[in-house]
């Protein structure tokens, strides 16, 4: 859905920038008329995936500085280069779990912080998994990788473990996309 933007920008600055995120402020006419400004965080596309073996999740542990605690998520990471969403899919669970998949389903394209980003997500579902013990995961505090009972996901979002809000909107973005097309 696309609509008549009601703000106007007057201009836009690169305020920060490093090789993974930029911030942009732009001036602004807010919709009711006011001047303003607003901050925009820039970064590259993302994958995540949802990678299904049974009833269970391959999910990792991984420990969040900005909330100095261990989360756990989907495996997920940045599109490099010239890679496609399905390359960087393959890539980031490979190297952050060690599986591999031969069944790939693309369930779209998203925005993780619409009210400050503009950064898209590429969301992927991956079956048939093998598990090649072949990962590099302890650069990004990542410190496992592990098999969750989807049941057991969900029990924890419920009760608060579960503490990111990406994890639960892809849960649920996911089994709308496998229930809708059985």
């Amino acid at each position: 859905m696309t609509d008549n933007n009601p703000w106007r920008t007057i201009s836009s600055e690169t305020i920060f920038e490093n090789p993974w995120i930029k911030l942009v402020k732009d001036e602004v006419i807010t919709p009711i008329g006011k001047p303003g400004s607003y901050t925009i965080l820039e970064a590259k596309p993302f994958v995540i995936v949802v990678a299904i073996q049974d009833d269970q999740v391959v999910m990792i542990d991984q420990h969040r500085y900005p909330i100095n605690r261990t989360t756990l998520e989907f495996p997920a990471g940045g599109i490099d280069g010239t890679e496609n969403p399905l390359e960087a899919a393959k890539r980031e669970l490979k190297e952050e779990t060690g599986y591999e998949a031969s069944d790939w389903e693309d369930v779209g394209q998203f925005y993780e912080i619409v009210s400050i980003s503009r950064q898209p997500g590429h969301l992927f579902i991956a079956r048939n998994l093998r598990n090649t013990q072949e990962h590099e995961m302890a650069e990004d505090g990542i410190s496992g990788c592990r098999l969750v009972k989807i049941q057991d996901l969900e029990n924890m979002i419920a009760n608060g473990s579960i503490v990111d809000a990406l994890t639960p909107a892809v849960l649920f973005k996911a089994q709308l996309h496998i229930r809708n097309n059985k």
